[in-house]
Formats: C-alpha cells, sequence, structure tokens
C-alpha cells in the first residue's frame, strides 16, 4: 500500500483546526467530558471549566472515578445511579439534573446531558458528554415557589377571614332579624300611614312639596324567584350579601328609580341578578375606586371565595346590572360567561 506524505501545510492546517477546536470547547461556560463505555463510566477526559466550577482539577476528576457519585448530593444519588445505569444498559442518552459539592463546600447544580458514541458497524465506543452549571436557575426557582408558597398562604388565610366575617356578619343579621317582630313592623307601617296623612294636611305649599319629595323617594322593585329549591344557607347568604351591595350602590350612586332581583337555578348552582334604571357609567370605571363602585371588588370576592364569579355591566344612560352565580354544595362547575 502506497502511503501519501502530508504536506507541511496540511499538518499545519490539521494543527490550526486542532487548536481552533480546543479554544472552542474550552471556552464554553460548561464542563464538557468523555467517559468510557464501561460500568464505571471511567473519564477519558474533561475539560479544565471543571476547575473554574467545583474548584477541583480535571487531574483529579479524571484520576478517580469513584468522585462524581462521591460528591452528589444524598438525595440525588440514589435517582440517578439508576438514570445513569439505564442509559448503559439500552443506550439511550443521558440526561439528568443533580447537585454535587464544590471543594469550597458549595452546592452547584448541574444539568448532565451525554450521548453514546459508535464506531462504522455500531458497535459502542464512549459518552461524549455536558454538564452545565444551572445553579444560578435553580436558585431563582426555588425563590419563586418559596414566594408563590407565601402568597398561596396568604390568599387562603384572606379566604379564611373572610369566610369567617361573613359567618360573623350572618349571625349578626340573623339576630337582629329575629329581633325584628310583627309589632315592630306594624308600628312602622301605621307610622308611615300616618305622615302621608299628615302630609297631606299640611297647607304651606313648600312644607307640602317637601313632603311629597320624600314619599316619592322610594324605588320600585321586582323580584323573580325561579328557584326551584332553597340554596343552602352558606350560599343564601353570600347572595344576600352580594345583593345587598347592589342594591344599596344602585340606591345611593345610581339615581335608579326601579330594581330588579331576579332568582334563578342555573348550571347546577344558583344565579342572581339585580339590574337598575339608573344613569350608568363607563365599562372601564367598574373596578375603579371610585364612590359608587367602592362595593364591586367586594362582590366579585364574595361570589370567589364561594367558588363561583360575580361581574357588572353597565353604560352611561343605561343602567347597571350585577351578575352573580355560585355553585351548589361546594362544586366547582361553572357556567360560560
Amino acid at each position: 500500500m502506497t502511503t501519501i506524505p502530508l504536506s507541511p501545510q496540511f499538518m499545519q492546517s490539521l494543527r490550526e483546526a486542532h487548536e481552533t477546536y480546543r479554544h472552542l470547547v474550552e471556552g464554553i461556560p460548561a464542563i464538557l467530558y468523555i467517559d468510557a463505555n464501561d460500568d464505571l463510566s471511567t473519564n477519558v477526559y474533561t475539560s479544565p471549566q471543571i476547575f473554574e466550577i467545583l474548584g477541583i482539577s480535571a487531574d483529579e476528576w479524571r484520576d478517580d472515578p469513584s468522585m462524581w457519585l462521591a460528591r452528589m448530593h444524598d438525595d440525588d444519588r440514589e435517582r440517578v445511579v439508576h438514570e445513569h445505569q439505564a442509559s448503559n444498559a439500552n443506550g439511550f442518552p443521558f440526561r439528568s439534573e443533580y447537585r454535587i459539592f464544590a471543594a469550597d463546600g458549595r452546592e452547584v447544580w448541574f444539568r448532565d446531558e451525554a450521548v453514546l458514541v459508535r464506531d462504522n458497524d455500531g458497535r459502542p465506543m464512549f459518552w461524549r458528554g455536558i454538564m452545565l452549571d444551572i445553579t444560578e436557575q435553580k436558585q431563582v426557582e426555588d425563590k419563586l415557589r418559596k414566594s408563590l408558597e407565601v402568597l398561596r398562604r396568604t390568599l387562603d388565610d384572606r379566604r379564611r377571614l373572610l369566610t369567617r366575617l361573613e359567618q360573623a356578619q350572618e349571625e349578626e343579621r340573623r339576630r337582629i332579624a329575629a329581633d325584628i317582630h310583627d309589632d315592630s313592623i306594624q308600628v312602622i307601617s301605621a307610622a308611615d300611614m300616618r305622615a302621608q296623612s299628615l302630609a297631606r294636611r299640611l297647607e304651606d305649599p313648600q312644607l307640602r312639596a317637601e313632603a311629597d319629595a320624600s314619599a316619592e323617594d322610594a324605588i320600585g322593585f321586582e323580584i323573580v324567584d325561579t328557584l326551584e329549591a332553597e340554596p343552602p344557607p352558606e350560599v343564601r347568604a353570600t347572595l344576600f350579601r352580594i345583593a345587598q351591595e347592589a342594591i344599596t350602590n344602585a340606591r345611593k350612586h345610581a339615581g335608579a328609580t326601579h330594581l330588579t332581583v331576579a332568582l334563578a337555578d342555573e348550571d347546577h348552582g344558583f344565579s342572581l341578578r339585580v339590574s337598575d334604571d339608573g344613569k350608568g357609567f363607563e365599562g372601564k370605571d367598574v373596578t375603579d375606586s371610585q364612590p359608587g363602585h367602592i362595593g364591586v371588588p367586594t362582590m366579585i370576592e364574595r361570589a370567589e371565595v364561594a367558588g363561583g364569579w360575580c361581574r357588572l355591566r353597565s353604560a352611561p344612560g343605561q343602567g347597571a346590572t350585577v351578575e352573580c352565580w355560585l355553585p351548589a354544595g361546594g362544586s366547582t362547575t361553572e357556567p360560560e360567561r
């Protein structure tokens, strides 16, 4: 067989290519390695970045095959060994995330990925891999996870507090309702009739006009109740509070003369609609902290705590409608909004 001599120019180009590749490999902010295809995955080559990241020289790492597992975090070792053995057995790529203790005791997170390189006949030769330092990413994820947990606990505490407040308000409402007997209602009705009778006898036109105006202050209302069954006590209390907020807003701020309150069974729950013929407002003002809208966030929160939803629709000169839906018996199935 004739051997073709390589020219000096070719050898120089080969050396330059090798040097360029070495600089490229050693400039990557990660540890590149080559391991033998054996049970121990004996290290053949480790890039010098290992010293910058772990404070361990490439020679130390290569000369002690047990160092990889010895320095691995106890909570990760069993899992990673299982993944490593599975890759060696089936030849599939190795992918894992784990912690290794650096020479100074720091805990370093790695994302380790390796592929099996085969010869032209398909026989396994060695593993080529990369260990990427993802410590900073893991620290950010951990902080985010802790922040989300604190937020979740805070929201849970807030919901529990609101629930207790709802229960206290409902108990107080029931106590007050129990104190109002038929006699008290009769007295109020009699007083109203007497006031109207006296107003008709007034001779002073100004006083008569003021009396008539006060009598006309009351808002006309209509109740449409199509419920087939009585809602559970906690649902009744929440519906009452939302309706109370909606009616108060209509009376105090909307200049409404008529209200319609509708209750119905809807999608395994109960719906409430409170509509008024007041002055209305722009939709973008619904959640603004302006007079007349302070009860809106409260209504929304009450409904959401109960597992439902609440929304407000309005337009200038077209009144406003508060709609809400609450699940029956704690169901989380919601109708389309």
